[in-house]
């Protein structure tokens, strides 16, 4: 038979379990899987960070259709050389692209190439702001 603490560690437990599945089944897990990342917010993010550099991965004739002010265009089919660009691994760099699936891409093999401070803000369709 269980103490009634053990009980309640149980019960707490299983209402962990349910609220995790709950999150994964609407998109919104902890690891952040299906969920949709707010360019707005990366935006002020970067702003705030000193030093950072902006990046948009579209294509050149993308880019210069309209993008945010600042950002330094660096196509993902040439993401190889980002070195250039990025000389310091420990730079912080926000990346997007037209609806985050290309700058997700450069986000992730950055950071298996080394860079820690890289962030995927998502996509441009979704700024609310100037663009140039």
């Amino acid at each position: 038979m269980k103490c009634r603490f053990e009980a309640f560690f149980e019960m707490k437990a299983d209402c962990k379990m349910a609220f995790r599945c709950s999150h994964f089944i609407l998109g919104e897990n902890m690891f952040g899987f299906g969920k949709k990342t707010d360019i707005n917010a990366g935006i002020e993010e970067y702003k705030k960070t000193e030093g950072a550099i902006l990046i948009d991965v579209r294509e050149t004739e993308e880019y210069a259709s309209g993008h945010i002010p600042k950002a330094i265009n660096h196509p993902l089919s040439q993401i190889t050389s980002i070195g250039e660009l990025v000389q310091e691994k420990d730079h912080p760099v926000f990346v997007y692209c037209l609806s985050g699936g290309r700058s997700g891409k450069a986000a992730e093999w950055m950071k298996k190439q080394g860079f820690s401070k890289v962030k995927n803000i998502g996509g441009i369709a979704d700024y609310r702001g100037p663009r140039e």
